[in-house]
């Protein structure tokens, strides 16, 4: 019983503190992300900025991400030295980039996801 007690109790402060995390979050933070999203989007420099920052977050995803790093030398070691490490890993990040800027173009442009699912 006491174990059960436990459990419960622990399960109803987790979802206590997320419940109000995520409501704290959405109060303070989305309506001014929205407004600096906004602010960036309507210039042609800050679209700029934008498409930068997304081609190095994702360059930065895969070199951060230890799976994908674990994923690349076990492909080198496979292939026995033919396909390098840091070489996938440059495609890896060039292909994250690729989907953030592909996804930020869709949101600026209002294109309807349906069109890529068919």
């Amino acid at each position: 019983f006491k174990q059960i007690f436990k459990t419960v109790s622990g399960f109803i402060f987790i979802y206590t503190g997320l419940l109000l995390f995520l409501s704290g979050a959405n109060v303070g933070f989305l309506s001014v992300g929205r407004t600096v999203g906004l602010g960036f989007a309507s210039s042609e420099l800050g679209r700029g900025l934008i498409f930068l920052f997304m081609i190095i977050v994702g360059f930065i995803i895969a070199f951060a991400e230890p799976s994908i790093k674990i994923l690349a030398h076990q492909i080198e070691e496979i292939s026995e030295g033919a396909i390098k490490a840091k070489k996938l890993l440059v495609i890896f990040g060039a292909g994250i980039s690729l989907a953030l800027v592909i996804t930020f173009l869709r949101i600026l442009y209002q294109i309807d996801i349906v069109y890529f699912t068919n």
